[in-house]
């Protein structure tokens, strides 16, 4: 398993370059919390995209564990 470390400095996003790095070609499946617990971050939507693109071209399966605002039971 491989992942990709958050940063405060960076405002809790990650760098473009770990992202491809993680995500690398024989990647079965890409797992994504966004709120990211417990730092409250949501990744930009550049972020997300690049996260997206980089799973479709290694061919991986993408599961997002979003959260979604009024969603509560």
């Amino acid at each position: 398993m491989r992942g990709f470390a958050l940063r405060a400095e960076a405002q809790w996003e990650p760098a473009p370059e770990e992202v491809r790095s993680a995500i690398a070609p024989g990647t079965k499946l890409v797992v994504v919390t966004n709120p990211h617990n417990p730092t409250g971050h949501v990744l930009s939507k550049e972020m997300r995209q690049a996260i997206v693109s980089r799973a479709a071209e290694v061919g991986a399966w993408l599961l997002a564990d979003e959260v979604v605002p009024g969603s509560g039971a």
